[in-house]
């Protein structure tokens, strides 16, 4: 439900029909990146999770929740590719996102916690 009303905060907030291709793009690389990641290949996951944060970070604010969705899957599939020390960046900048967007009480938070410890 939460990625759901992200999508939903995203696409309502662009008014540039580029911007809300890339936007729905991303989402595409998101999932076809959870399918990967389900699949157990993490390598190519973390190929489509990169693109999708590429596409987002072009087009929304740099403290956006959907960006701390991608941040937080790219840092998960270097997790799951054995670099721990690669994917703590993007666990910090998505926690800060999170933080900011929810609180710290949130559930959103709480997950990039639990990954990040």
């Amino acid at each position: 439900k939460r990625s759901l009303l992200h999508r939903r905060y995203s696409l309502s907030s662009f008014e540039i029909q580029g911007s809300k291709i890339e936007i729905q793009l991303s989402d595409a690389h998101t999932c076809i990146g959870c399918c990967l990641s389900s699949k157990k290949q993490p390598k190519l996951a973390g190929r489509k999770h990169q693109e999708a944060l590429r596409f987002r970070e072009k087009h929304l604010s740099a403290m956006h929740p959907l960006l701390s969705e991608s941040l937080n899957y790219v840092g998960e599939a270097m997790l799951n590719q054995n670099q721990p020390s690669n994917a703590l960046p993007y666990f910090i900048r998505a926690l800060s996102i999170r933080r900011l967007a929810f609180g710290d009480g949130h559930p959103a938070v709480a997950h990039v916690l639990g990954l990040y410890a």
